[in-house]
Formats: structure tokens, sequence, C-alpha cells
């Protein structure tokens, strides 16, 4: 039987694209202090492992890192007083739209009350269900003198130039610049599917019923991991004490939770031989774990906008006609990779 699966590329490319993009932007190339805003404090380890990307990236270019974070949700109060000059960088990833609302109006109050400071939104995925928040956004953005917006698909390029008069630059997800991902764990079966179950889902016909036909089904949130407790128990504490002596115990817990989130997604996906998501960090992780995986996509297509952006690999499918025919094919192909 000829391979399917092709030879792994890695994600060497793509992290060589995040130096270029970033080599052209000023703002995130002077040593200095910076501000990374929008910590993930919830179990998607998507958005872990772009905070853990982006910390890698970005502390050589500034020479430390970051001098203020805060969480997702959280107005980074305080931060002029800590940290009066250098850059606001905003977490990268899928909320930049009015799916995930509590981001938006969060993003909104930052430009409007930010408008004396430099702010640089890493690459997000851009989507808009009403065209009111969309020209909400618009104007916010319009008035702001110094803001840089990164977008991580051609999808969501198109959307910036089409409404928002600001520095626009495309560039792919910071969570490759992990670099490779390692798991400490040997496949137990030859499927094992992560699928989202919240307003992303899409309407793509496996559902989590479907799915266990194939092999297990789980996903980032229903697996939480003991070994962040300590330093979760540890973050209530520090986010009550005076800003000047927490934030760097505050940003070193989250840069640890980051990282073990990382591990534990990895480890997760390390399951199955091959790996069916509709989750789009799944397929970057499976990308930097050089495993085989078939891709569905979210309710607005950003993970296929996203793959149509960047160089394929070999080890990237979608499912095509016939999901269970392509899914045992690709068992059967890695068993006999194993055998040789």
């Amino acid at each position: 039987m000829r391979s399917i699966i092709g030879s792994a590329v890695k994600a060497d490319a793509l992290t060589r694209t995040i130096a270029d993009m970033l080599d052209t932007m000023p703002v995130l190339g002077r040593p200095g202090p910076w501000a990374l805003l929008d910590w993930p404090s919830h179990g998607n380890v998507g958005d872990s492992a772009i905070w853990a990307g982006t910390l890698a990236v970005l502390k050589p270019r500034f020479g430390r890192p970051p001098s203020f974070v805060s969480r997702c949700g959280d107005y980074p109060s305080g931060l002029d007083r800590a940290m009066p000059e250098g850059p606001i960088l905003l977490h990268g990833g899928g909320n930049f739209g009015d799916i995930w609302r509590g981001y938006h109006e969060n993003r909104m109050r930052l430009l409007t009350e930010l408008r004396h400071r430099s702010i640089v939104q890493l690459p997000q995925s851009i989507h808009y269900h009403d065209p009111a928040a969309l020209a909400e956004m618009a104007r916010a953005i319009g008035c702001h003198p110094d803001f840089t917006l990164m977008v991580r698909d051609k999808q969501s390029l198109q959307i910036a130039r089409d409404h928002f008069d600001c520095k626009i630059v495309l560039c792919p997800d910071l969570a490759f610049g992990l670099g490779r991902v390692e798991s400490r764990v040997c496949p137990k079966v030859d499927v094992f599917s992560l699928l989202r179950d919240d307003v992303e889902r899409a309407n793509h016909g496996v559902d989590y019923a479907t799915a266990r036909e194939f092999g297990p089904v789980d996903d980032w949130a229903r697996r939480p991991s003991a070994r962040t407790q300590p330093d979760r128990r540890l973050l209530k504490v520090l986010h009550r004490m005076p800003h000047a002596w927490a934030i760097p115990r505050i940003e070193a817990a989250y840069a640890r939770l980051a990282s073990r989130e990382v591990q534990r997604g990895a480890d997760m996906l390390a399951e199955g031989r091959v790996v069916l998501t509709d989750r789009l960090h799944a397929h970057v992780l499976c990308v930097l774990m050089q495993k085989p995986h078939v891709v569905l996509d979210n309710s607005y297509g950003k993970i296929g906008a996203f793959i149509d952006t960047w160089p394929s690999d070999g080890l990237t499918h979608k499912p095509g006609d016939n999901l269970e025919r392509l899914l045992a094919m690709m068992s059967a192909d890695l068993k006999d990779q194993e055998m040789r």
C-alpha cells in the first residue's frame, strides 16, 4: 500500500517566518520593559501554548521577561504606574471578534483608555457576527494613534484590511515559537479524538458519539492537571499583593503553568497514533510533535483558513468523503512503518 502519510515537515519554516515578521516591527525588537496581557487562566491548552511560545520568541528580543502581566478578563489597573514606558502586547489567539464578548469589551476599553501607549495585538483570527460590533471596533482602532494588529491567516488579513485603519501584519500563530514538542506518553490507541464542546463547535457531522466509534474522545478542559494546583493557589495570594513586589512572581507562575499545560496537551494527543481534532492548537501541537492528524473545522472556518495560509506538510489531513476509511488507512500505515 502506498503511504498516505508524507514525510514530516518541521515547523522550522514557520518559526523563521515569525522571526522575519518580528524583524519588521521595531516596537518588538528593542531591549526594555514590555507588558503581556490576557494570560489564559482557563483550561484551553491552546492559549497556554500561545503564551509559552510568545515568551520563547519575545523574551530574547526584549532581553527580559514581561515587566507587567495580567489575566484574561482583567483590566490592567496600575499598568502606567508599574511600567510607565514600553509597548503593551495583547495575547494572541482566536478571540478577536464578538463570539467571546468579554474579550471584545476588554479590548475596546484598552484601546479607548490607553491611547497614550503603544499597543500590539499579537496574532489573532478575526470573526464578527454583528456588523455593529465590527464597526465599534473599527472606530476604537481608528482613534488609537499607535496600534498594530497581527493576524494569523489570510481570511483575517482581508477583514482587517477592509475595516481597520492601523498597521496590519500577517504572522503565524506564536505557539510555533515553542519549537519541537515532546511527549512522555506512548500511543495507546489507533485514533484519539480531541473535539471541542463549546460555541465554536461546527456541525461537521462528527459528534462525540460518532468519534467514539474510532476510539477515545476528550477535550482540554475535561482533564485538568493536579500538577498546576499549587501554582494556582499561589496566584490567588499573589493577585492580592502590591504590584511592584508581586508582578515578577506572578509572571514566573504564569510561565510555569503555561508550560505544564502544553505538556498536558501533548501527553493527551500522544495517546493516539493518529489524532482527529477540531481544535486549531491540537493541529499546531501535532505539527510540533510530528504526529499525523485529521483536522475538522470550527464554526467559522478559522482552522481551515490558518492551514491554507501557511506551508503544508505530510502530517495534516482533511477528512474528505470517507473519514472512517482515511483514519483506518493512516493507522494501518503507521503500524506498517513501526514494523519496518
